[in-house]
């Protein structure tokens, strides 16, 4: 119940008393069982009755005539796996095979309500038991009857999607691990369909119940919720051990080729589970396909990791190392960070790994990767990242490698724009610009108070984006024409900004515009941009409409 960190003894014996008196008043211990036959023709009828009230109906006549049985619920999921496998033997409609299979749905769902324990662990024990060798029998159409009646189970929650992995797709998976011969072949159907289950209800975004049938909103949410069962602190375990079998099936030469190719594919695809409670699960069951030897998942070197340089290991082995390596070393911190005691180690730590990233000269592929590995960190630790990474970019553009006339970013950018005044711009200098502006973006993104020398700064930059705006708006440069529109949208975002950080009491909407007259405009620029222009004016042109129009009524009144 609890993982035997809570309760003491004494507590967990009384709940534990208490769940028994509840089961023996949900399910009585009677002397005298009637016996359940192994065959209930009743049930095949089932899908030649069209009334809504049928599965119902069905369903509370068994549990009448059966419920003192232990065995009954696994008997009457025995027979509908029966039925099910009758269907396409009954019509070739495929709308209407699917309308069968949600009718032996509904009944089951019916059954597991008048099960004291549900339907579940009767379920898991067929599928671990005889249903072995009956759901190998099962046809490709007699599957897709079988797979709408789990997801339909399942998302109304009388099946959990860890009884679905448990008892049907980890066996699958183990049984195509373990062939040695051509017999793969015949076990295509099984796992293709063990494949699908897998995928639906716990990686696909949209799951569905039926091809045929339109999909709810409720039942995408009810598939969320019960996909979380899988991730849970009892069955996560189970998952993770079955990445090693996976691999398995990637490397036998009896799998067919397309069965391995979809190994890989699942293995690949990555979910979201709480780190820190299955980190060892996780290790031990990682460690056959994440490191060459029994060692390399105990530390998070940045440095080294960067100095190894990322690309020369870049195979689907050592890549999958790095990443756990960072993930679980950057979860560590976020944790570290969060404890008062271990908090200045931990920004110590973060500070000298960050320094090395930001400091050391990466590829675009390798800039990529760490980026995906630092998805959804904690906030301290993402703090931390954006923090120092905006450094070492001020850092960078304040004081670059190169010789520079002016010592401040503001400056060389108004310097370039004067020096390259006379000529066209040079397309690697417009890319510089560009890349300042969705900077400057980036940066005002984040709030916080300004001191008067940041927002003198801003000042300076507002004026150089609209000299910016006006240059690459003009109808004789041939820019590139995400210039003009990127530039303005920046001029914007510092403007309003600065109005945001004003400490003046009295309100001049247009202090921090450019003030300029429209006569200073260029001639040349195209009409659509003077329009947006002359909005940020403090004297716009009069609109033509109302031009004069105080003469025009004097005028008339003289008359």
């Amino acid at each position: 119940m609890d993982g035997g960190r809570y309760l003491d003894g004494s507590a967990r014996s009384l709940v534990a008393a208490d769940m028994l008196s509840f089961a023996r008043a949900l399910a009585p211990e009677t002397a005298m069982h009637d016996a359940v036959p192994l065959v209930l023709p009743e049930m095949l009828l089932l899908a030649e009755d069209p009334k809504p009230d049928a599965p119902s109906m069905l369903a509370n006549s068994l549990w009448y005539k059966y419920r003192t049985s232990p065995d009954w619920g696994w008997k009457v999921w025995d027979n509908a796996v029966a039925s099910l496998r009758q269907v396409p033997l009954m019509t070739d409609d495929t709308l209407k095979r699917h309308m069968v299979a949600l009718q032996y749905a509904q009944f089951l769902l019916h059954i597991d309500r008048h099960l004291p324990a549900g339907i579940d662990e009767q379920v898991l024990r067929w599928f671990l038991g005889t249903g072995k060798n009956e759901i190998l029998a099962l046809t490709v159409d007699a599957w897709n009857a079988f797979t709408i009646v789990l997801l339909f189970l399942g998302a109304h929650g009388a099946l959990p999607s860890t009884t679905i992995l448990r008892g049907l797709v980890y066996p699958a998976w183990a049984q195509l691990a373990n062939v040695v011969s051509e017999q793969a072949q015949s076990l295509a159907t099984y796992i293709q369909s063990a494949n699908a289950l897998f995928d639906s209800p716990i990686l696909r975004s949209e799951p569905q119940i039926s091809s045929t049938l339109s999909n709810t909103l409720l039942d995408i949410r009810r598939f969320y919720t019960r996909r979380q069962d899988a991730f849970g602190e009892l069955h996560f375990g189970f998952l993770a051990a079955e990445m090693p079998i996976l691999v398995s099936i990637e490397h036998n030469s009896f799998v067919p080729q397309h069965l391995r190719d979809m190994a890989q594919v699942l293995r690949g695809l990555r979910a979201t589970y709480p780190v820190g409670i299955y980190r060892e699960p996780l290790v031990n069951a990682l460690k056959v396909i994440l490191s060459d030897s029994g060692e390399g998942l105990s530390g998070t070197d940045a440095n080294t990791l960067l100095n190894d340089r990322i690309l020369s290991v870049l195979s689907p082995w050592r890549l999958a190392a790095t990443a756990v390596q960072l993930q679980f070393g950057l979860r560590q911190l976020g944790r570290a960070m969060a404890n008062d005691s271990t908090r200045q180690a931990a920004s110590a730590s973060l500070d000298k790994m960050t320094s090395v990233l930001f400091h050391h000269s990466i590829a675009y592929e390798e800039a990529c990767f760490i980026a995906e590995m630092v998805k959804e960190i904690d906030s301290a630790v993402a703090e931390k990242f954006v923090n120092n990474g905006m450094e070492s970019l001020g850092a960078i553009l304040l004081h670059p490698s190169t010789p520079a006339v002016l010592d401040n970013l503001v400056g060389r950018i108004d310097q370039s724009m004067l020096t390259s005044a006379d000529s066209v711009t040079s397309k690697r200098l417009t890319q510089n610009l560009l890349f300042v502006a969705r900077l400057v973006q980036f940066n005002l993104g984040f709030g916080g108070s300004w001191t008067t020398a940041v927002r003198e700064q801003h000042e300076m930059l507002s004026s150089i984006f609209f000299r910016l705006a006006l240059m690459h708006g003009s109808g004789s440069s041939d820019l590139d024409s995400v210039a003009y529109p990127l530039f303005i949208d920046t001029l914007y975002f510092v403007i309003d900004e600065l109005h945001s950080q004003s400490k003046t009491s009295t309100t001049d909407l247009f202090k921090y515009n450019p003030n300029m007259s429209e006569n200073e405009l260029s001639k040349d620029i195209p009409t659509g941009y003077c329009r947006q222009l002359f909005t940020l004016l403090p004297q716009p042109p009069p609109d033509k409409v109302v031009t004069d129009l105080m003469h025009a009524l004097v005028i008339y009144l003289v008359t």
